[in-house]
């Protein structure tokens, strides 16, 4: 799945328009499927108190359409849409979505009134990945508002949690609804953690628009891409049916770097690993990992069939030197660890 700029994002909208997809079409589309979200992750939508809050872009022309949704088809208990700007400030798409609004009767205003704070869902459909700098203003206000003047509410942005910007204030989402494909804020840190679970929602947009050729578009793994590796092992198998894998690391006071690596290979699904080290820390690798053998660095890889190279190994002449005779010479297999970086087992 690609991860998307917010450039990339407005380019994909251009050319599934021209394409003959309207963007209202797209719009009711993003409400309709935020709402779906909403039915099955918040049921009985009858019972919640719902405040949809609204920006005056596109990204508040799909709060619009959810708060048409949910009055026409769930009547909650309440709902209210809290518009960050007067209506007259809508436009194009947004604007015919407010006319919708203003049809269906739906409560509005420009201030949060007593009762709103009682809300037990906040729609957050201020701000979207339109956004150039850090949020301010009324925009800021209302970004305050929603993360603490609905103590009662779960907070479900629209795309992107309102004001997600590296250097400025934004909503803390519980659900984060993102349309088409993930965006990069939602997925890099730091503006990742703010927008909690993350779901990815169709919206019309064709696949090609979203494949871009480019080397700098980013993908994200997810679970489907690796099922395949994790199928049912033969009642016959035994830990040497699953390969051996031999670790190179783990300088004097580093064995634990080496230990963390044997065991993410381990669970991975190795049958045998071994973790070449310093000698003085093979007592560490296996008090740490009983499951783990050792060795000597210099004894070679032998009848092992991978080779990860560089947890813990520092730049201690020997291992250095015993690495690269490793590195250029060993005809399986190999992961190499750069001096510097960081080993987590998870």
């Amino acid at each position: 799945m690609k991860i998307l700029t917010a450039e990339q994002m407005r380019e994909a909208d251009r050319r599934t328009i021209e394409a003959g997809i309207p963007g209202l079409v797209l719009m009711e589309n993003a409400g309709c499927r935020i709402v779906e979200f909403l039915e099955k992750t918040l049921a009985p939508l009858q019972r919640q108190r719902v405040v949809v809050v609204c920006g005056k872009g596109n990204n508040g022309g799909d709060g619009l359409v959810i708060a048409r949704q949910l009055w026409t088809r769930f009547k909650p208990d309440s709902l209210h849409i809290l518009l960050a700007a007067p209506p007259e400030e809508f436009q194009g798409d947004a604007a015919a979505n407010w006319g919708m609004v203003r049809a269906s009767g739906i409560p509005y205003s420009l201030g949060i009134e007593p009762d709103m704070r009682l809300a037990t869902l906040v729609v957050d459909a201020l701000l979207g990945t339109g956004l150039r700098g850090p949020a301010r203003g009324r925009a800021l206000e209302l970004i305050r508002e929603m993360n603490g003047a609905f103590p009662l509410a779960t907070v479900v942005s629209v795309d992107v949690p309102s004001g997600l910007h590296v250097d400025g204030e934004s909503v803390r989402a519980t659900h984060t609804v993102t349309l088409a494909a993930p965006k990069t804020e939602l997925i890099l840190p730091p503006t990742c953690d703010r927008a909690g679970a993350l779901t990815v929602a169709p919206i019309g947009i064709p696949q090609e628009f979203l494949e871009g050729e480019s080397t700098n578009w980013l993908n994200l793994a997810d679970p489907g891409m690796f099922a395949h590796l994790f199928v049912p092992r033969a009642r016959s198998a035994h830990k040497g049916s699953f390969g051996h894998v031999l670790v190179l690391g783990g300088a004097r006071g580093k064995g634990g770097a080496a230990a963390m690596s044997g065991a993410a290979a381990l669970r991975s699904g190795a049958g045998l690993v071994t973790v070449a080290t310093d000698m003085r820390e093979r007592a560490t690798v296996t008090t740490l990992m009983p499951e783990l053998m050792t060795s000597d660095w210099v004894d070679g890889v032998g009848d092992r069939d991978v080779l990860a190279i560089g947890p813990g190994l520092g730049r201690e002449p020997e291992a250095e030197a015993v690495a690269r005779d490793l590195f250029a010479n060993a005809a399986v297999p190999a992961v190499v660890l750069p001096p510097n970086a960081v080993v987590s087992s998870y």
